[in-house]
């Protein structure tokens, strides 16, 4: 449930309309990804209006349109690397099926529509922050993390790349839910310190073996004295 806070409203849109990509959903797709994390009074028609008012800027190059530095920055960031990595993006053309679309301004190398993220850590770390640590991310788990990012995004080995971002996220592990049983800790014979040897031994049989000649049993016997 969101607070009536006008900052956070628009936090919220950011991150699951404009900071995703280069692809913008449609006001369905929208108001199904929103509905499924958050809720507010008059949300759907909050949304509606947002994404009308922004496809309004979309369409028309006359008009003004406010974007957040974040998303500027990343945008330019991923096209400096794909220049920077070109000789690879090459290689993967083959090797992946990748393919350099040409626009107006500048080309990007897409994946089946998706924005390639070349050999750059630095960069796939800054896209995780975005979709996973963000406070309007949530810190999801390694699948929906993966949904948000393949997304948009595409590089080889993904899936392997951010299940050890997540598994190693500090926040997540301080708030994982325990999923396995605890075990009873071992419980200590005490003895004491002046015990001579074999003045306490404790005795143990192992039965139902498998027949070894006339013998299927193993007597232990452990002295707590030496111990």
């Amino acid at each position: 449930m969101i607070p009536p806070n006008l900052a956070l409203k628009r936090k919220i849109m950011f991150h699951i309309y404009d900071a995703v990509g280069p692809k913008y959903l449609n006001l369905p797709e929208m108001l199904q990804q929103t509905t499924q994390l958050y809720w507010w009074p008059d949300m759907k028609a909050w949304v509606t209006r947002y994404v009308e008012n922004c496809e309004q800027c979309h369409h028309n190059s006359t008009a003004t349109r406010t974007t957040s530095p974040t998303t500027t920055s990343l945008y330019s960031k991923i096209h400096k690397a794909q220049e920077l990595h070109r000789t690879t993006l090459e290689k993967w053309n083959s090797l992946h099926s990748i393919s350099e679309e040409v626009g107006k301004e500048q080309s990007d190398w897409l994946k089946e529509g998706h924005l390639v993220i070349p050999l750059d850590k630095a960069l796939r770390c800054v896209i995780l922050q975005l979709l996973h640590d963000a406070p309007t991310a949530r810190h999801p788990g390694q699948d929906e993390t993966f949904a948000q990012v393949s997304y948009s995004y595409w590089w080889p080995g993904m899936r392997s790349w951010i299940t050890d971002y997540v598994a190693g996220c500090v926040i997540c592990q301080q708030n994982k839910n325990i999923t396995h049983c605890t075990h009873t800790p071992l419980y200590h014979i005490p003895t004491p310190e002046d015990t001579l040897p074999f003045q306490q031994i404790a005795l143990d049989l192992i039965t139902g073996l498998l027949p070894n000649g006339p013998h299927d049993s193993v007597l232990t016997i452990v002295d707590h004295g030496c111990s």
